[in-house]
């Protein structure tokens, strides 16, 4: 479950966290040893830049906090055959691309009516991630790794708000 105001808020932990435990069960009950997990960069809240993969947990919502979860449960079920199984568990940045209507297209259509307002210097960085790069990666993943993996994945070079204002102007026409 995904976004920032999911009503009712158990609906996170029924779809993130009992969805793990309901998926590790029916591979274990079909024999299936090979998972990939797209959790989220939300288990690390808020962080420094260039947080690796072994960076401190600090979520700050149940987003984050049933993404760790779900983390653990699939981290649970790998250890139990280690020698067999194989656990990749990727944490995407802000995902954006076609037919997505999440916080990138938004910006961008709000850069494209004219009447964006943007508030602070626009210094901030902006780390994102293009859905198709993300389905190459995991399609790289399923061939090629082997044991448990984790990865943070976004696409570089991250951009400050001032860059990516500046880029949808100059590139995209709605």
């Amino acid at each position: 479950e995904h976004k920032d105001n999911v009503v009712p808020k158990r609906l996170y932990d029924e779809v993130n966290v009992e969805g793990a435990d309901n998926l590790v069960k029916v591979c274990e009950e079909k024999n299936i040893n090979h998972i990939i997990f797209t959790s989220s960069v939300a288990v690390y809240g808020f962080t420094k830049p260039n947080t690796d993969e072994s960076g401190p947990f600090n979520y700050y919502n149940d987003y984050g906090r049933t993404k760790y979860e779900a983390e653990k449960i699939y981290q649970k079920w790998y250890e139990k055959d280690p020698e067999i199984r194989t656990l990749t568990i990727i944490r995407p940045t802000v995902v954006f691309g076609e037919r997505n209507r999440g916080n990138v297209y938004n910006l961008i259509k709000q850069i494209n009516s004219g009447l964006f307002l943007q508030i602070g210097d626009g210094n901030n960085i902006k780390s994102m991630a293009y859905v198709e790069n993300v389905a190459a990666f995991i399609e790289y993943a399923i061939k090629n790794f082997k044991g448990l993996n984790v990865f943070n994945y976004v696409d570089k070079p991250d951009l400050t708000t001032n860059e990516l204002i500046k880029f949808v102007r100059d590139n995209i026409k709605y």
